[in-house]
């Protein structure tokens, strides 16, 4: 198989174009590869570039999809425990960036060695270019249950042509400490902003029946920033021209993966340079 820089060469393509180029029927397409990849690139048309999806179906087939046992929050609290709680300091908004000094917006300055920037691209500081920058919205409800229709650790894709819901899983299956014993919970996500769960239960009715309606809404969430439409590419210029040090999904490709990719390139760029 392709090596994941090579697949980051090449020309344009969209995952569509890919997909009819590669001999898939029409069924499969509509059945299978856009409900599957809707829930990945957030977008309905499936425009995204062709080696962002090469290069995410190489880590299915080579690594599987996997959740914290603990829940996503356990990467970040990862990091916190590694680093030391005392060294990280809250709430302070930075607004500028001067030499290694950072100016924040209760007119704190805070002095340092060097700096990696890694907000995201609409929250920069006021003095670093800021490009036009595209978002993709989802949203995702969490519902629980006394049963659920099936016991399947599978995300469950909805081919319906006038979808609202995009998939559904259910979570405490893969994780079972995710949820009080004798209760399910539920993950249903949709592209776009939606605010009432109704939305989403129209849809799960034509899915999994009328016990549905026992289903309890827990919690939604309508991210309207959950991931940059950026152009896909596998490195990046990691110092900009103040000698400040950049990191970011953004950079690199919408993804934990592009996050977490550029900030260890960040990282490692400013301890070669400090040999």
């Amino acid at each position: 198989g392709k090596s994941s820089t090579l697949m980051f060469d090449g020309s344009e393509e969209s995952t569509m174009a890919y997909l009819k180029r590669f001999g898939f029927s029409t069924a499969m397409i509509h059945d299978f590869w856009i409900p599957f990849y809707q829930g990945i690139f957030l977008e309905d048309d499936l425009h995204t570039s062709r080696q962002l999806f090469e290069f995410t179906f190489k880590m299915f087939i080579e690594s599987g999809a996997v959740i914290p046992s603990k829940g996503m929050q356990a990467i970040p609290d990862h990091l916190v425990d590694y680093l030391g709680k005392e060294k990280i300091k809250l709430n302070e908004a930075i607004v500028r960036v001067e030499a290694n000094t950072l100016i924040t917006a209760k007119e704190g300055k805070f002095p340092f060695d060097h700096i990696i920037l890694a907000t995201d691209a609409l929250n920069r500081p006021d003095n670093f270019n800021h490009d036009a920058m595209h978002y993709k919205a989802v949203t995702n409800m969490y519902f629980s249950a006394g049963k659920i229709p099936f016991l399947s650790k599978h995300v469950i894709l909805n081919a319906s042509p006038s979808r609202v819901v995009n998939n559904v899983a259910f979570m405490s299956q893969v994780a079972p400490a995710y949820s009080p014993e004798g209760i399910h919970l539920i993950s249903v996500s949709g592209n776009g902003l939606h605010h009432h769960p109704e939305d989403f239960k129209k849809d799960l009715t034509g899915m999994f029946g009328p016990e549905v309606k026992e289903w309890k809404h827990i919690k939604s969430y309508a991210i309207p920033f959950a991931l940059p439409d950026c152009k896909i590419q596998d490195s990046y210029q990691v110092k900009n021209s103040n000698g400040h040090y950049v990191c970011g999904d953004y950079h690199l490709q919408g993804s934990i993966n592009g996050a977490m990719k550029s900030g260890r390139m960040a990282a490692e760029a400013l301890l070669n340079d400090l040999k």
